[in-house]
């Protein structure tokens, strides 16, 4: 296959192409970096083009194993503990429901519906404190990132808009394997599936080898259901974001219990004095954990969409680490970065039944979430 790459320019939706003798790697959808700030998306995506993505990527899964991964030497190796389970969600303050939710956690974040069942496939819930959202995990260039997950999913769907696959992975498109195809998360061609069945673990290990994010999500059940893409519109994505090798990650959002918890005083004009080092206090439920640090000794212990990105111990970043431009000309500042992934709300359940009643139907249609079921459609 000849080498191929396509430029990204602000604006642009496109699908990526980017082809080596040795690997083949594509991205669905729209990225940007505007102000440091991530932003991932994969909506309104010319079919066509999704196509010819999908193809090569099964090109590059029918590669043989041996060389499918690169040789890497890992700075050093990040780990996350990530369970992928059925979570109901609700898509705005009116109350659109989302009952057949799928979505990834921090194992930490979750408890079990039944105490006395424990942690089992379809006895999983968020912990109440926590907002499902999607999923984010940080490293830095040079990071290996050791994927720890567990498929939690019922092993009997939802609904019948949920895919009948209840088998699930998780797959970061863009970063290098490490080890062997084992790694991707996947089930493609000749080379040994990579999924995990319900109660089942495994293993993923990635290398960044430059900034930028990647799309995480489950190679399990890619097409079916509601808007026929699998578990992607059911809530079953994240992202990997990657910073440059000696960056720190800090929460950037917190609610006001926590906040007070790290707070040390106050300046003269009235701002918190924040320790970004406090962590949860005896007696806390998550004593000992970081309230602040998402690494806490080689293990991401917050899974937060928006971050405070800062140079070595909270400081600034090197002299030159950011090149310059005029509209910002000191970039080696301390910033905070955004993650925004793009999704419809394929399937929902409205708030309120006038939604669906005869008459008002269509002069509330545009204020309605989600698509309008498959059986009222023309």
């Amino acid at each position: 296959m000849a080498a191929c790459a396509n430029s990204l320019q602000s604006g642009e939706f496109i699908v990526g192409m980017k082809c080596h003798s040795e690997e083949v790697a594509s991205s669905v959808g729209q990225v940007i970096e505007r102000e440091r700030g991530n932003m991932i998306s994969w909506g309104s995506i010319n079919r066509r083009r999704i196509f010819v993505t999908f193809i090569v990527m099964a090109f590059a899964l029918l590669l043989p194993s041996e060389k499918a991964t690169a040789q890497t030497t890992c700075g050093r190796t990040i780990r996350a503990n990530v369970v992928a389970f059925d979570q109901v969600f609700f898509y705005n303050r009116l109350g659109a429901v989302n009952p057949a939710g799928m979505i990834y956690a921090l194992r930490r974040d979750v408890a079990p519906i039944n105490p006395a069942l424990g942690l089992v496939p379809g006895n999983v819930q968020l912990r109440p404190d926590k907002r499902a959202r999607p999923i984010v995990l940080r490293m830095n260039v040079g990071d290996c990132l050791q994927i720890s997950f567990q498929n939690l999913l019922d092993p009997n769907r939802a609904d019948e808009d949920q895919p009948a696959t209840r088998t699930a992975s998780v797959h970061v498109q863009g970063l290098q394997l490490v080890g062997s195809i084992a790694s991707d998360g996947s089930n493609v061609g000749v080379n040994p599936s990579s999924l995990v069945p319900p109660g089942g673990s495994r293993t993923y290990t990635y290398y960044a080898e430059r900034e930028g994010n990647h799309l995480l999500y489950s190679t399990a059940a890619t097409t079916g259901g509601e808007g026929n893409g699998g578990s992607l519109p059911m809530g079953l994505f994240g992202s990997v974001n990657v910073q440059v090798s000696v960056a720190e990650w800090y929460r950037s959002q917190l609610t006001e219990a926590d906040l007070k918890l790290a707070t040390t005083g106050q300046t003269p004009g009235g701002q918190p004095i924040i320790n970004y080092d406090a962590v949860y206090p005896a007696g806390h439920p998550r004593a000992g954990t970081p309230i602040l640090k998402i690494l806490h000794n080689g293990e991401i212990v917050h899974s937060d969409l928006n971050a405070v990105i800062t140079g070595p111990n909270k400081g600034r970043f090197p002299a030159g680490t950011y090149r310059p431009n005029a509209t910002s000309p000191d970039r080696d500042q301390p910033f905070r970065e955004f993650t925004v992934v793009y999704h419809d709300e394929i399937k929902a359940v409205q708030a309120f039944p006038q939604f669906e009643d005869p008459v008002l139907e269509h002069t509330l249609h545009s204020v309605r979430a989600g698509i309008r079921p498959a059986e009222k459609k023309a």
